[in-house]
């Protein structure tokens, strides 16, 4: 496996991740107690977004890889007539 096709699973993993973090905080959601003391799963927020940031990351490094990787294939272009 190439390594900008390591980058782009990397990063759809890490986006996947994201939105599942974003997703358990929406299904938990929040609540009041009797005593009027909040009670949510923050831990999903800043989770979220890290990975989110790191996925976006990855993937802007393999687009970057799959640009700058050469067209011809290993040997072409090195004859000589």
């Amino acid at each position: 496996m190439s390594v900008h096709r390591r980058f782009f699973v990397a990063a759809i993993l890490c986006l996947g991740a994201a939105g599942a973090c974003w997703a358990a905080y929406a299904w938990n959601g929040s609540y009041l107690d009797q005593d009027g003391v909040l009670h949510e799963q923050f831990g999903f927020i800043p989770l979220g977004w890290l990975l989110g940031l790191v996925g976006l990351g990855l993937l802007g490094l393999a687009f970057r890889r799959i640009r700058r990787a050469p067209l011809t294939g290993p040997g072409e272009g090195t004859r000589r007539p």
